[in-house]
């Protein structure tokens, strides 16, 4: 044998390959391992003819997608179709002779599958059947897309068989349709170049009377099959696997892409398809910029695409799957059957990376991925083990494929008599969540992007296509080697919002104006106690002269600790009228947080009623007190003290993302901006009752106390024992409230359990966290709630309360999370990545808001207040607020909200 192996020539190794067959299964793997320690080359041993049987085993990729319809035996994911328009004198005779040469010729389209104890195997039939079904159009209803359709997306039984079928529609005696379609187990891309070649001269021969003219087959796919099973064992492959698992490394991320709802598994595949055409000065321009890097089209091509999933999603990590003919062998060239193999391309991007310096990087891993191209996919899959999911393709997410034109040429072939014109071919079924094929016809470039719909909407691939067209006309466009990928723009589509500025009006005068117009009207109730606009204006400014005798002066931290009262409202209002900034302190807070707010706000002097004076007393030491009950001999009439729009007007303490509560300080400029806003978003009159849900210490009673007060509504506080579902639903309905704000958190729980009409609730929002849309659903289709407009909100503490909402429809229901809105007029939003770049519309970024509703920053930290608070690209002088938070936008404008930048998670609201 060492002798044999020693010359090396050609005969040798096609002499020993068919004695190899002829061994016993023992005696092929000390064969195996002699060609091994001999360091001869597995690919110089040739395919030979090699079964004695017709039961033969399945290749690597056979047996995944046996293994993938016996799991989903219904699914038409895996059809592969082509259809052609014969035109002119069609014999029939003939064409059915054609097709039964065809599949005598090559026996992997008849051949069926099974498994037993040992495992998968498939069996080679001996007579020539395959599928065929005859339509005359003018006698059946269906036209002729249906018919294509309904052929591509009918499943196989590969059990039973066939693998392989026809459909012949007859349009007129002149003109007819045959789709051909067979099961990717036996067949793939390539393939169809090569049967529809093979039958053409097939149908030639019969038409003429003679023998067609073919080369006969030296093997059959089974013979490969078996080959690749018995030369291809983990010795063989050892080297290539070891260069995938260090290149892909144990983790398999999982694509950032634009979905337009979630996942589901087992996956619906319906396919969906958007075209685009690449000017021919664009593709020249990219074959300058890839000659300069050494590269090909496609390597230059495939790093755009890297580049626009970056921008889109900012994945520093991309894998793409990029198909392979899997054919390096002269045996297999003629053969149809499943060939083709799949490499996993990983890039490794960021922002600041230059152009040049990723094609760089697509060019060599392209090169060593085809250098390592031999280990089958599925042996890849199987050694990676990737997290099982249905819902997701291992591995990658996106196929990548260019077709030159020298391989098109193959499929222009021609019959006997017959204008042959090959159809548009589109089986309506989806592999992958993306599948971009390129290819080059007629002088142009269509990349064609197919598409899972039951994740993406069309608009939203139309506008993917859009950019990735972007992306490439900039790369041709001159010299964009030290250009940052960042730098690309693709913000051409990305909405404006520039914010409004509303001439400043404190909510303390405006509050005032209403008192003075109607001094008798219900401002304020409070469990049967209620306020008018008069009494309120008195009280609060009696609260406020008792401050300012203290010595409080603008910009004074002041504590407000008073249970849920109207004597809440009057002590809240007469710190604004003193001219300081209230801090709330909700009694019901844990001691150890208050103390920790006492003392970072900074607070000298503090309001409050009877029962947390007595409650808090040894907490509130040290601090100057004012009783609500004990300012009765102030002067009572109006007190007007002018406010700066900068003077503070209150510091909330967020729920503390980082571990620690932050005191947010809020100016009277940004919280009459903001009430302005919601008046008029809203249309906040003074017949409405508004329902203060949330405690003083949560930003959304900001809006919930000044929206009514300014306003001239009423302000409904319940009392904490009407917080719970039933208790609040009767507040809700014996209040006849108009307008309320439930925390998400808890309406999950309370519209569960609404079991009465509240006629009068024109308004209801909800945020504080991520909206579900089954929560959307429900509330929407509510009986009790059907006159009610159901609102999404959002924002930050840092933001003043709402900045962005969406009025909920019934589109929603099938969304993972509902749309956080539009900001309002008040604010701007961008989407940034990493880089502080625009992300395209479409595109994963950080919410970063502006306007003059921005807070001052964090109390005493002004470190934490620069790197959040950062200058606005766009105004001059303004700033931008980075929440963390990782959103999407719409064309028209629509901020969709998919998660953290960081770790953090909200439970219950905190």
């Amino acid at each position: 044998m060492n002798t044999v192996f020693n010359s090396g020539t050609t005969v040798e190794f096609h002499k020993l390959s068919e004695q190899y067959i002829q061994l016993t299964p023992r005696k092929k793997q000390q064969f195996r391992k002699a060609v091994q320690q001999a360091s001869i080359d597995w690919k110089s041993f040739p395919i030979v003819k090699g079964r004695s049987l017709s039961l033969s085993p399945l290749s690597h990729a056979q047996e995944r997608l046996w293994f993938l319809w016996n799991l989903m035996p219904d699914d038409a994911g895996y059809n592969i179709t082509g259809a052609v328009r014969l035109k002119g004198d069609l014999d029939i005779a003939a064409l059915r002779q054609a097709l039964s040469g065809l599949v005598q010729r090559h026996e992997v389209l008849r051949t069926t599958f099974d498994q037993d104890a040992e495992g998968p195997f498939q069996t080679i039939h001996d007579e020539p059947v395959y599928g065929w079904r005859e339509v005359d159009l003018a006698i059946c209803d269906e036209s002729v897309e249906d018919l294509l359709a309904e052929g591509a997306r009918s499943p196989f039984d590969l059990r039973h068989g066939p693998v392989f079928r026809t459909l012949l529609i007859r349009v007129s005696e002149q003109e007819h349709i045959l789709q051909f379609g067979m099961h990717h187990i036996a067949s793939d891309g390539w393939s169809m170049g090569i049967l529809v070649r093979d039958f053409c001269e097939f149908y030639a021969a019969a038409v003429d009377g003679r023998d067609p003219d073919l080369a006969p087959l030296t093997i059959q796919y089974a013979d490969y099959a078996l080959w690749q099973r018995e030369w291809l064992d983990d010795a063989a492959l050892e080297g290539q696997l070891a260069y995938w698992q260090d290149r892909l490394g144990g983790e398999q991320p999982v694509t950032t892409l634009p979905l337009d709802r979630p996942r589901r598994a087992p996956r619906n595949r319906r396919g969906g398809s958007v075209g685009v055409h690449v000017s021919s000065e664009t593709v020249e321009g990219l074959r300058r910029l890839s000659r300069k890097h050494g590269a090909t089209l496609f390597m230059t091509l495939l790093a755009a695409f890297d580049l626009l999933l970056y921008r889109y999603g900012g994945d520093e990590d991309i894998r793409i799957g990029v198909p392979v003919a899997g054919r390096n062998r002269v045996e297999t060239e003629g053969l149809v059957g499943f060939f083709v193999n799949t490499l996993v391309l990983k890039a490794d991007v960021t922002g600041t990376m230059p152009v040049g310096a990723l094609i760089d990087q697509v060019r060599d891993r392209l090169l060593e991925a085809q250098t390592h191209q031999d280990l089958p996919f599925e042996r890849l899959v199987a050694a990676l083990q990737p997290v099982r999911d249905q819902s997701i393709s291992p591995l990658f997410q996106i196929m990548f494929s260019y077709q030159p034109t020298l391989q098109r040429k193959q499929s222009s072939m021609s019959l006997v008599n017959l204008d042959m014109l090959q159809m548009q071919n589109n089986s309506g079924d989806a592999q992958f969540d993306l599948n971009i094929n390129i290819a080059e016809e007629n002088q142009e470039t269509k990349i064609e992007f197919q598409f899972a719909l039951d994740l993406f909407d069309p608009q939203t691939i139309e506008r993917l296509s859009r950019h990735y067209v972007e992306v490439l006309e900039q790369l041709a466009s001159g010299d964009v080697d030290s250009q940052r990928l960042a730098d690309i723009d693709l913000t051409s589509d990305v909405p404006v919002h520039m914010p409004v500025v509303y001439p400043f009006e404190a909510v303390t005068s405006r509050i005032a104006a209403q008192a003075a117009a109607h001094s008798d009207a219900t401002a304020v109730t409070c469990e049967g106690a209620a306020l008018t606009y008069g009494d309120l204006d008195a009280w609060s400014s009696q609260v406020g002269r008792r401050l300012l005798a203290l010595g409080v002066v603008p910009d004074e931290r002041v504590g407000l600790c008073v249970e849920r009262s109207t004597g809440l409202i009057a002590g809240l209002l007469g710190i604004l009228r003193a001219g300081g900034g209230y801090v709330p302190l909700d009694p019901a807070y844990p001691r150890e947080r208050l103390a920790d707010m006492i003392a970072d706000s900074g607070m000298r002097r503090v309001v409050v009623d009877d029962a947390t004076a007595d409650s808090l007393g040894d907490l509130l030491e040290g601090l100057e007190i004012v009783r609500l009950s004990e300012v009765a001999g102030e002067d009572a009439t109006p007190l007007v003290t002018p406010v700066h729009p900068d003077q503070l007007a209150y510091v909330i303490y967020t729920s503390g993302s980082t571990g620690r509560p932050k005191g947010v300080g809020i100016t009277h400029q940004n919280l009459a901006e903001h009430i302005t806003d919601v008046s008029n978003r809203f249309e906040i009159c003074s017949a409405d009752r508004i329902l203060q849900f949330s405690t003083v210490n949560f930003d959304a009673a900001v809006e919930d106390i000044f929206g009514s007060l300014t306003n001239g509504a009423v302000l409904v506080v319940p009392t904490p024992r009407e917080t719970g579902f039933a208790e609040l639903t009767q507040r809700l309905a014996d209040s006849d409230i108009t307008i309320s704000y439930l925390p998400a958190a808890f309406l999950r729980s309370w519209i569960d359990n609404l079991d009465r009409p509240l006629s009068y609730l024109r308004l209801l929002m909800t945020g504080g966290e991520a909206l579900e849309g089954c929560l959307c659903q429900t509330v929407n289709h509510k009986t009790y709630l059907s006159e009610t407009v159901f609102e999404n909100t959002y924002g930050p503490t840092e933001t003043t309360v709402t900045a962005l909402t969406h009025p909920t429809t019934d589109a929603d229901k099938e969304a993972a999370v509902v749309p956080i809105g539009k900001p309002f007029p008040g604010r701007s939003v961008y989407l940034l990545d990493q880089t502080g770049a625009t992300v395209p519309c479409g595109g994963v970024g950080e919410l970063c808001i502006g306007g003059v509703t921005l807070a001052r920053g964090y109390l005493g930290q002004a470190g934490l207040t620069a790197e959040r608070f950062v200058p606005d690209p766009a105004i001059p002088g303004g700033r931008l607020y980075r929440t963390g938070d990782l959103c999407r936008q719409r064309v028209e404008g629509t901020v969709e909200f998919l998660g953290r930048l960081d770790q953090q998670i909200k439970l219950r609201g905190f």
